[in-house]
């Protein structure tokens, strides 16, 4: 594909930069007047997210300003308000104002971003140096984001420059954000919606979309920091479950004592929960193991809560809380765990190999093994490499297999670097996964500054 920043690079006089900045300037007043046009269509949009319509969601907003009056300011701030809830359309309308508005700093800012989380590493990186060499929109964020996009490129050396250059340790929440908008998870509302319809189509995975649902409300994340309740949303869900279920069902009261649980016990947000251990309040009560006992999950002749994903959740209050040790556990319900991974439960192997991995890693190891290779799920294929990391060589097929399936995965990178250290083979390569594995996961710049030092300590010496 043609790449219409090269075009502009190569081809075209650099702009005057107080031209730029005046454009800017105009640009950004018109894209505030037509936001406003999608802030009134956004507040009518969230019943029908509540519903878990996203596209009649999404077609408010589009249609909020008609096709023949949208302008590229229009299209800009559209693809802004689209741009968790739906990427694909918000890409189009990025596309859209930066073809009508190709110099304006923040509208090639907005398709770069687009081009990079599609993986386009190319197409962004010319992007980013384009906003870098116009010295008008430089910022932190900018460098940091075509680090990354240089290492895909195996321009390692430049990358590390970038980074250093994007200084981190004075930047790091917006570069971290910015990180967070490539690589950060998808939407929780688009993530609701979809769970949602897959409810509608009843059957066992309407049943567990159901359960994924009331815990995505549970924990809702925004971004990687984040996280809270949303209780319009669980309340909802927690109607359209008891309906499904039956209120008299044991799966609706297991899952009703796991959200009383979660809801009593876990703070609505991190803040919250922070400001409670600040304020030394009495923790929080809940009879978790009367409940429990009381719904029939706990005690004499326990019951395997019907659903492993509910299992899983329960299993691990009783533990944090002391209501149940893993190796109580495990005595009561290992054997029952294990019939329902071998009929293809991947959510009953979980929780099998989280109380293995507490009382014995010998048989973690047999759970690992049949989770990698019947689903080809990275938790128990990392479990298993990680377990003989210190014996792994890079050639070898789990290592190999993993690096292919995730390579986003930051411990399998690192057992790579460590087993072509042990066999004195080349680094610069392995260090570059380490670094992009990291930046994708980047909660914190701290570690992805770390990775780069690594790669530059390896690229000094070559």
């Amino acid at each position: 594909m043609l790449s219409f920043a090269f075009v502009l690079l190569v081809q075209s006089p650099a702009p005057n930069p107080d031209a730029i900045r005046i454009a800017m300037e105009a640009f950004r007043a018109r894209a505030e007047v037509a936001g406003q046009a999608y802030e009134r269509a956004q507040d009518a949009s969230l019943p029908l997210l509540r519903e878990g319509r996203l596209d009649a969601a999404i077609a408010r907003l589009v249609d909020a300003v008609p096709e023949k009056e949208r302008t590229a300011a229009h299209a800009f701030m559209l693809g802004n308000v689209l741009f968790d809830l739906s990427p694909e359309v918000s890409g189009r309308f990025h596309e859209e104002a930066w073809r009508q508005e190709p110099l304006v700093p923040p509208v090639v800012y907005e398709w770069a971003l687009q081009q990079h989380r599609a993986r386009r590493y190319r197409e962004a990186e010319e992007l980013y140096a384009s906003l870098i060499q116009g010295g008008v929109f430089a910022a932190p964020p900018v460098r940091a984001l075509r680090a990354d996009c240089l290492l895909h490129l195996g321009r390692f050396a430049d990358a590390v420059q970038e980074w250093k250059t994007a200084d981190p340790g004075q930047h790091h929440s917006e570069i971290e954000q910015a990180a967070c908008w490539i690589y950060g998870p998808k939407s929780p509302y688009a993530r609701r919606c979809e769970l949602l319809a897959r409810a509608t189509k009843g059957g066992a995975d309407g049943g567990l979309a159901l359960e994924q649902a009331v815990l995505l409300d549970l924990g809702f994340d925004r971004d990687w920091w984040n996280v809270g309740r949303e209780d319009e949303f669980l309340q909802h869900d927690l109607a359209l479950a008891k309906k499904a279920f039956g209120e008299g069902s044991a799966r609706w009261k297991e899952l009703d004592l796991l959200v009383r649980a979660k809801t009593a016990l876990e703070a609505a947000n991190p803040m919250e929960d922070l400001m409670r251990k600040m304020r030394k309040d009495a923790a929080p009560k809940f009879d978790l193991a009367g409940e429990a006992k009381a719904v029939g999950v706990w005690g004499e002749a326990a019951r395997l809560p019907a659903s492993s994903l509910v299992a899983s959740n329960l299993f691990a209050l009783f533990v944090e809380h002391q209501v149940a040790t893993e190796a109580e556990l495990g005595q009561r319900f290992a054997a029952e765990l294990a019939t329902r991974g071998d009929a293809g439960d991947v959510e009953a192997l979980e929780v099998l190999a989280a109380i293995h991995a507490a009382t014995d890693p010998s048989k973690l190891a047999q759970v690992d093994e049949q989770g990698w290779e019947k689903h080809r799920d990275v938790r128990f294929g990392g479990s298993l490499l990680s377990s003989r990391a210190d014996a792994v060589r890079s050639d070898d097929p789990l290592l190999a297999a993993l690096l292919a399936h995730e390579p986003a995965d930051v411990v399998v990178a690192r057992i790579y670097v460590q087993a072509c250290m042990r066999e004195k083979k080349a680094l610069v390569e392995p260090l570059a996964r380490v670094a992009m594995a990291e930046f994708q996961h980047m909660t914190s710049y701290a570690d992805t500054s770390a990775a780069l030092r690594e790669l530059e300590r390896v690229l000094a010496k070559k």
